[in-house]
C-alpha cells in the first residue's frame, strides 16, 4: 500500500497536467524507489534511511541535469 501511494503522490501531477497514459510508466520507478525506502526505513529503524534514499535518488538526478547544461 504505500509504495502505491508513494508512486501515485508522484504522479497524478503529472496526470492532472494532461501528460496522459505516459505517466504511468512512472510507476515502475517510484514504486522501486518506495521499496528500496520501505527496506532502508525497516533495517535501520528511522525514517532518516529512507531520507536518506530519497536524497541521493534527487542528488543523482540533479547532478545528471547539470551535466546536461
Amino acid at each position: 500500500i504505500s509504495i502505491l501511494v508513494f508512486s501515485m503522490m508522484h504522479i497524478l501531477p503529472g496526470l492532472a497536467s494532461g501528460n496522459g497514459i505516459k505517466e504511468m510508466l512512472y510507476i515502475l520507478q517510484y514504486g522501486s524507489l518506495a521499496f528500496f525506502m520501505i527496506r532502508a526505513f525497516e533495517e535501520t529503524g528511522s525514517i532518516w534511511g529512507a531520507i536518506g534514499i530519497h536524497f541521493l535518488n534527487n542528488l543523482v538526478g540533479f547532478i545528471a541535469i547539470m551535466m546536461m547544461i
